[in-house]
């Protein structure tokens, strides 16, 4: 999981630090024009960028407190979000739990932050679009996922989690593209062309994404780590590779959230049905809500 939004709170007193630095740039450059051009050009110029540098200086600073402000409010009004997305996680490893009462409670959280998000104050803050990825995608909403974590991406945040989100979005379409599939790296001979073009497009992204998270995720639990190696096996076509990942993760990260992915990632491999089925039930016993899982395993079963 991305940090906490408390840790954000105490990153944010150092936030603005370029800020200051640029108005501190400037200034000198108006105090230069003034030592270097005040002399030489008569007694009214150096009034004028005393008070150009003044003027300046309090409208830099003005500003500066407005988005420090803007950031904090955001920070506080991310937490709770946070908090929910954090709760409703383990849910989805419980059978007999009413997984749809908290989901929904989950979106209209979800849309009063993209609210928040589009506010002019806030569209310019990286942290809350990568929130807002990691909810839209834990609630089912991949295409909004996708604009979030991009949107966080284009503000120049690199955050790991938004390569490990985006490869997980980019595998899925790539298996469910429009119906397309891939079976062991071969696409199904009933698809067209078209959605087999796409879907091996679909697994290029994913292993780009999963090769940046592998080098830019730090200070997770290793079974991340290991679920990133497992998927950029899978998408290399290192299929024995990729095997002894899963068998060796699904042994040492027993009793883990997010363990399920392995038995993913092995049902992926798998070119016929009897075995993808086998593993994917597996999946859903380790994570019973796993809605796309179960979309896949209907999408994948035998071609009338």
């Amino acid at each position: 999981r991305p940090p906490d939004i408390a840790y954000l709170l105490v990153k944010s007193a150092r936030r603005f630090r370029w800020e200051l630095g640029l108005a501190a740039a400037a200034a000198a450059g108006v105090g230069f024009a003034w030592f270097a051009l005040g002399p030489r050009s008569g007694p009214a110029l150096s009034p004028a960028l005393t008070e150009l540098t003044a003027t300046f200086l309090k409208e830099s600073q003005a500003r500066r407190a407005m988005k420090a402000e803007a950031y904090r409010r955001l920070l506080e009004k991310m937490a709770p979000v946070d908090a929910l997305i954090k709760d409703t996680r383990p849910l989805f490893y419980i059978k007999d739990v009413n997984i749809l009462e908290r989901l929904e409670k989950l979106r209209g959280a979800m849309a009063e932050l993209q609210r928040l998000a589009e506010e002019s104050e806030n569209t310019e803050f990286a942290e809350v679009w990568t929130l807002l990825g990691i909810g839209w995608y834990l609630t089912g909403y991949p295409d909004n996922a996708e604009t979030a974590f991009l949107r966080a991406e284009s503000l120049g945040s690199t955050d790991g989690w938004i390569s490990y989100y985006l490869g997980h979005l980019y595998i899925e379409h790539a298996i469910t593209s429009n119906g397309s599939l891939v079976f062991g790296g071969q696409l199904c001979e009933y698809r067209e062309e078209e959605k087999k073009r796409r879907s091996l497009a679909f697994m290029d992204q994913a292993k780009v994404r999963f090769e940046r998270a592998n080098t830019s995720l730090v200070g997770v639990e290793e079974i991340h780590r290991d679920i990133v190696r497992a998927y950029l096996a899978r998408a290399n076509g290192k299929t024995d590779e990729a095997i002894v990942l899963c068998d060796q993760g699904l042994a040492r990260h027993e009793g883990k959230l997010g363990r399920e992915e392995f038995c993913v990632v092995r049902a992926m491999m798998e070119t016929s049905f009897g075995p993808f089925k086998e593993w994917s039930t597996r999946a859903l016993e380790i994570r019973p809500h796993f809605a796309g899982l179960v979309r896949n395993l209907v999408s994948k079963s035998p071609h009338p």
